[in-house]
């Protein structure tokens, strides 16, 4: 692939706006990126999506879409104040190779707020293709039907509410606090038997991880030794995700099963 000597700026995405409500149906939320930019020596572009804390919250759900030829999902970092599993928060997320849901619910809705104003929610590592051609879509999806449950907290409809959009080009202060964290990959990917994990972060190479299925379903859970895992041999052929977790650090990518 061609580096374009473009790629040390900032990338220029169109973006669509999507707000969701708590379950009361409170003040409307603001999703906005305020920073994209892409990374010629590795030809990766860092997609930070922050929240505007206008009201108390339940939950928060969103659907992100993109345009699979041009962008591969790479890695998908939740942030850690919604991150810890035996917390306040617990965060669900469903991958394909085009769609991204997630919602974060307070364990103790309507008494905890775990959505501090002016926060990172999550972050997104995209890989460009071959057919990227220096411009593409990432959209938020207002119009997804799937809400998420859970045993202790409500279940969330999304609303569609008006806001405000910042594009790549309007850079905030809040660039600043955006976590730089070192993506990973798996080795093989497709996996039959046995994967390996490929990272800087050497944290991450014994941490415990679970697999979902594309619905959201937990389908197993482990640990990682010296950055190896196998794969049940049960499991079906089919698209999964894995997600690994260290201290409050929680980092999900694609793990794809064919044999």
């Amino acid at each position: 692939m061609t580096i374009m000597p473009t790629f040390k700026k900032i990338l220029s995405l169109s973006l669509i706006l999507i707000v969701v409500t708590s379950v009361s149906f409170l003040k409307a939320q603001r999703l906005w990126i305020p920073n994209i930019e892409t990374h010629a020596e590795n030809t990766t572009v860092e997609v930070p999506i922050y929240i505007t804390v206008t009201d108390s919250l339940s939950s928060v759900q969103l659907s992100v879409l993109w345009d699979s030829e041009q962008l591969v999902l790479d890695t998908l970092i939740f942030a850690p104040h919604l991150t810890n599993l035996d917390g306040a928060t617990t965060m669900y997320s469903v991958l394909s190779e085009q769609e991204m849901r997630a919602v974060a619910v307070s364990s103790q809705a309507g008494e905890t707020d775990p959505f501090a104003p002016d926060s990172l929610l999550l972050t997104m590592h995209f890989r460009l293709t071959d057919k990227f051609t220096g411009d593409a879509d990432i959209i938020f999806n207002p119009e997804f039907s799937t809400f998420f449950a859970h045993h202790d907290a409500y279940r969330v409809d999304p609303e569609l509410q008006g806001g405000n959009i910042s594009t790549a080009g309007n850079t905030t202060a809040l660039e600043a606090n955006v976590s730089q964290t070192n993506s990973i990959s798996l080795f093989p990917n497709p996996v039959s038997e046995t994967f390996m994990l490929r990272t800087e972060e050497t944290s991450l190479r014994n941490a415990k991880y679970q697999l979902t299925d594309t619905a959201g379903k937990l389908v197993n859970h482990g640990k990682l030794v010296n950055g190896q895992g196998d794969v049940p041999d049960h499991f079906p052929d089919g698209t999964y995700v894995l997600t690994l977790f260290s201290g409050k650090n929680r980092i999900s990518t694609q793990i794809i099963i064919q044999r």
